[in-house]
């Protein structure tokens, strides 16, 4: 726990599927972004690709204080 207020790298969460889904939904430019270019599909021991593609679907998503 950090009680000095600075901030922890590499912090992840979980969000239901469902969750994200309506969020999508509800904005257009995230609809947008999310179906304007699928993904080509990974090869088998491609760990670049992998890792691109993870870095590419990862999001950040600010919510007011």
């Amino acid at each position: 726990i950090i009680s000095s207020g600075a901030n922890a790298d590499n912090v992840s969460y979980a969000i239901k599927s469902k969750v994200v889904s309506k969020f999508v939904d509800s904005v257009p430019e995230a609809k947008e972004a999310v179906t304007k270019s699928p993904s080509p599909a990974l090869s088998k021991g491609d760990e670049r690709a992998v890792i691109d593609k993870a870095t590419h679907s990862a999001v950040l998503i600010l919510r007011k204080r």
